[in-house]
């Protein structure tokens, strides 16, 4: 695989994506809207990577975008996974599914597909340590549109004669990620921190860079499956705290609310929130993820021959090293 083509290389995740292509022996192309942000472009310019224009949400666009290329690195999609509302689902729908089927729709010729997925296709799922062969329950908008995310990837490779792997990373964090690992970061060099529970529930989180190794290492030796990718030490919500409180060098009061608590507030604001037809800041099913046991094995791309660089303490020390750097904290 020589000739790649990355889909959301603007992104988080992409950007770090593309730093780790260019360090190898590829020749890059990415997809990019006339709307990009003017940073984004430069970056991608400084990498020194060939621009593509076109639109997935327009399919004319795309003319047959994958000529001359021999896998696609896939990252677009996304939103927001509070999303309950019939309009947010909508939204969804068009971001993660239209956006494909349009791509999917261009291919004439292509070997290779890694589709960035997420843990989330398989739903919210507690108690035992979930891998590959768990049965996926997807229930909230968010988790029904990667699942079927998923099923398209699947379906076109059968008429379209590509390979494909579906990497499923958890919650993403690192250099460039302004989500809600960031949010939580700037909270506690506030000094404070308001958690759900008592704080004991095994969470994951997988920092950038391991992400971008395993996609890459599916580039070249994955088969047509899904693989799971996390931090290999399973890790509580009270030791993420504490690593991040340390590594700010901070004292951090932490206000546990209990979940019994909780449950009737956020029941209540779910209700009050869909009746006005928006979507809830927090909902139930998100209030049961946070403050659930969520154990997640790696054995399978081990398997194929990845290993874990960077533990969860040295890369929550880059994340904070950087946005102190670039005067995010």
């Amino acid at each position: 695989m020589k000739n790649i083509l990355v889909i959301g290389a603007t992104g988080f995740i992409g950007k770090h994506l593309i730093q780790k292509l260019s360090q190898k022996n590829y020749k890059i192309s990415c997809l990019v809207r006339e709307t990009s942000k003017k940073e984004d472009i430069a970056y991608l310019k400084k990498m020194k990577v060939k621009l593509l224009l076109g639109d997935l949400n327009s399919p004319n666009t795309l003319g047959n975008i994958c000529r001359g290329i021999d896998g696609v690195f896939y990252l677009a999609g996304g939103g927001d996974v509070a999303s309950l509302s019939k309009q947010d689902f909508k939204k969804l729908e068009s971001y993660n599914l239209t956006t494909l089927q349009n791509f999917l729709d261009s291919i004439k010729k292509l070997k290779k597909i890694v589709f960035f997925s997420s843990i989330s296709a398989m739903g919210v799922q507690v108690g035992n340590v979930i891998d590959e062969n768990t049965l996926c329950i997807p229930k909230i908008p968010h988790e029904q549109c990667k699942f079927q995310a998923e099923k398209l990837i699947k379906k076109y490779s059968k008429t379209k004669g590509y390979s494909f792997s579906i990497l499923r990373p958890s919650i993403v964090y690192g250099e460039y990620g302004f989500g809600d690992s960031f949010n939580m970061i700037k909270m506690l060099n506030k000094g404070y921190f308001f958690m759900p529970g008592n704080g004991n529930n095994t969470t994951p989180w997988v920092y950038v860079d391991n992400v971008v190794d395993a996609a890459v290492l599916l580039m070249e030796n994955g088969k047509n499956q899904e693989y799971i990718i996390n931090h290999k030490e399973s890790i509580s919500f009270n030791k993420i705290i504490n690593l991040v409180s340390k590594t700010l060098n901070k004292k951090v009061i932490i206000f546990h609310i209990p979940v019994f608590i909780l449950k009737p507030l956020v029941f209540l604001h779910e209700k009050i929130s869909l009746a006005m037809g928006k979507s809830p800041i927090l909902n139930l099913y998100r209030l049961k993820s946070m403050t659930s046991d969520r154990i997640y094995s790696i054995n399978k791309i081990e398997d194929i021959g990845y290993k874990e660089k960077l533990n969860f303490e040295k890369g929550i020390l880059k994340t904070i090293s950087w946005y102190k750097k670039n005067g995010y904290l």
